[in-house]
């Protein structure tokens, strides 16, 4: 098995153990401020980010192995300083929403502007710094996969792991999208753009994806991100965030 596919499947285990605890978190009523704060934000989120950021590591020196063979579209040294700088912005939204989602359970009536400053902080801001930093570190690692693809093609194995992961992550991915406040505007017209520049290029250069397997899974998650997404939208004539749906 192809060594970037065993990757995404640890990817998916941990964003499915997320989903659950946000399926779990929909009836769950916390004892206390602390409990909220503890297992609502600590355990949950913290963890979730740690786990991706440690992923994104082992998963950019498994894309640099390989020899450069394919075209340059961004030199290395420069993607790998931008995925530090995007990474900055990664850990900032977690930090945001770590500080303001609780604090906005302390701010009384009487201080309503400081509430919806600390709420604007956590569900706008936070979310947009999640967001759209994803959706960038896969822009750097597409064009870090074209440059340097496998010798080895996937397998048949890899294909059936592949396909159905990536299209129910992005749908996980798509429905989301709808807990952050502006995503239409952001995420989601980062999401289309990533699908436009991958088409673009495999086109241009007559690239194929069964040596560039994070590519495939990229295009895939995206693609069914983008259609739940606008069907969401299109099926109740707006965003309404998708765990608060449920309640």
């Amino acid at each position: 098995m192809n060594q970037i596919v065993k990757a995404q499947l640890l990817a998916f285990f941990v964003f499915g153990l997320y989903y659950l605890t946000r399926l779990f978190g929909v009836n769950y009523h916390p004892a206390s401020v602390f409990d909220y704060f503890f297992w609502g934000i600590l355990i949950k989120d913290s963890l979730f980010l740690t786990f991706s950021l440690i992923f994104v590591y082992i998963l950019f020196n498994l894309l640099r192995r390989p020899k450069p063979t394919g075209p340059t579209i961004i030199p290395a040294p420069r993607l790998k300083t931008a995925l530090y700088i995007v990474l900055v912005f990664w850990w900032l939204a977690i930090v945001l929403h770590i500080l303001f989602d609780p604090l906005q359970l302390f701010f009384p009536l009487d201080q309503f502007a400081l509430y919806k400053l600390a709420n604007f902080l956590d569900e706008t801001i936070s979310h947009i710094f999640l967001y759209v930093p994803f959706v960038l570190i896969s822009f750097i690692a597409l064009f870090l996969e074209i440059e340097r693809p496998f010798i080895k093609k996937l397998t048949k194995i890899d294909y059936l792991l592949v396909w159905p992961f990536s299209l129910i992550g992005g749908i996980m991915w798509g429905l989301n999208l709808t807990e952050g406040r502006l995503s239409q505007f952001t995420s989601f017209p980062v999401s289309i753009l990533y699908l436009i520049v991958s088409l673009f290029i495999f086109k241009k250069f007559q690239l194929k994806y069964n040596i560039r397997p994070l590519s495939l899974t990229l295009f895939i998650f995206f693609f069914a991100g983008a259609i739940t997404f606008s069907f969401w939208g299109l099926k109740f004539h707006g965003f309404p965030e998708f765990f608060n749906y449920l309640k």
